[in-house]
């Protein structure tokens, strides 16, 4: 499978562009925005990439979403299995774990820019340009996972169905700036004071996704509905 890197590229956002960072999300018109299972509020988006030709999700798109609206210490990151490496997946596990969080998934064809939604991170395109190792440590599609850790590949979901490796996702800052950098009316988010001890809103004028980890997508194969499962590791 071709490795593909993702170039950041500061611009203004076009209805056409299909892989970006913040601005307004490209999701089908009859999907609503997502919201939070712990507080209700809608959540954030953070990012989409549209999978190239070559890729085993190829004409798919993943659109990631996350609650900034409120916080729970036992829900920073994506539930983890009591077997990380090698994990067996059980049936229902890719759905339930999206509580504070949601992985959208649809035919690139069918997404259109929703205008309704208030983007609270700045846009920035997200351009492929073929690597020159499938293994290149950066945020990529395809190739192979570059570990930070350890190797902790998923084995199968609900017995059966393999997963491919879809995508890594580094949150490093470009220009001197961070990645899920805020625009100007966009609320902080959620967090503990580590002074005070008490839960308000972070005075950093950017977002975090899931604490800042390396993050690896895998997505199901076989399945009727596509399924994502993804693993954080500490840089």
């Amino acid at each position: 499978m071709p490795s593909y890197v993702l170039l950041r590229s500061r611009s203004r956002q076009r209805a056409a562009d299909t892989s970006f960072i913040g601005g307004t999300p490209r999701i089908p018109g009859g999907v609503p925005i997502p919201t939070c299972h712990l507080c209700s509020h809608e959540q954030s988006f953070f990012f989409q990439v549209a999978f190239p030709e070559g890729h085993p999700w190829a004409h798919e798109t993943i659109a990631v979403f996350s609650c900034t609206s409120c916080y729970d210490e036992d829900r920073l990151i994506p539930a983890l299995l009591p077997t990380i490496r090698d994990a067996r997946i059980p049936s229902g596990f890719l759905t339930r774990y999206q509580v504070n969080f949601r992985f959208l998934v649809f035919p690139t064809a069918e997404g259109v820019p929703r205008s309704t939604y208030k983007p609270a991170v700045a846009y920035c395109r997200l351009d492929l340009e073929r690597a020159s190792h499938p293994a290149v440590l950066a945020t990529k599609v395809g190739g192979s996972p570059r570990w930070i850790t350890g190797n902790e590949r998923p084995h199968s979901y609900a017995g059966k169905y393999s997963l491919a490796f879809l995508l890594q996702f580094r949150a490093v800052p470009f220009d001197d700036d961070d990645t899920f950098k805020l625009v100007r009316s966009a609320p902080g988010q959620m967090a503990e004071n580590y002074f005070s001890g008490k839960i308000e809103q972070s005075k950093k004028r950017r977002y975090e996704l899931f604490v800042g980890n390396e993050l690896y997508f895998f997505g199901t194969l076989g399945t009727k509905s596509p399924l994502v499962y993804c693993l954080p590791q500490k840089p």
